[in-house]
């Protein structure tokens, strides 16, 4: 993860400094907090980042569509770093304590009551701007909407996103077809 981040160029240095500080809430963030997906434990929100950044190059060069490396570093490895909660410190998932919750349902995480409510993406890009990533129209754009255009706040940009956005939520939606177990093959 931090090897990639190294190929960033003048944002590099940025990036390492919010590593130092964050990159331990970063591996054991899960991405999910039922355990019908695979992201649902500690380090779940890095491997579905890294997940999708592999998607993100293999759908790229398999559609000829020739976007910036760094774009797709900054938008697939940091599109839910806002899963790790507060730039602060306080966790967006906590410990699910109820044991009917965990075993009837599956939730292991809960979403915890001390956090300002915020969408995954939007408090990625807080987070960003907080250690001074500076990001391109495209790669806020492509953050912003990430998941998906079946959000009200995303349908505005339905028909005119940059192609960096359109070939994030493919690659998102492709690891989340391998990440979530509960699935039927009905």
């Amino acid at each position: 993860f931090k090897k990639i981040c190294e190929n960033l160029g003048d944002r590099s240095e940025a990036v390492s400094r919010m590593l130092d500080q964050i990159g331990e809430r970063i591996v054991m963030s899960p991405d999910r907090p039922k355990n019908d997906w695979t992201t649902c434990r500690p380090g779940g929100m890095m491997s579905h980042s890294l997940t999708t950044f592999k998607n993100m190059r293999k759908i790229s060069e398999s559609l000829s569509i020739d976007l910036p490396i760094e774009s797709m570093i900054i938008v697939s490895l940091f599109h839910n770093v806002g899963k790790i909660g507060s730039v602060f410190g306080t966790p967006l998932f906590v410990d699910q304590e109820s044991d009917w919750h965990r075993e009837k349902l599956g939730q292991m995480y809960t979403y915890s009551d001390d956090i300002t409510k915020m969408s995954p993406p939007h408090r990625s890009l807080q987070i960003l701007q907080h250690f001074g990533v500076t990001l391109t129209e495209e790669e806020w754009i492509a953050i912003s909407i990430s998941s998906g255009p079946g959000f009200e706040e995303n349908k505005f940009y339905t028909g005119s996103e940059p192609e960096l956005a359109v070939v994030l939520q493919m690659a998102v939606r492709a690891a989340h077809m391998t990440e979530w177990v509960g699935k039927t093959n009905d």
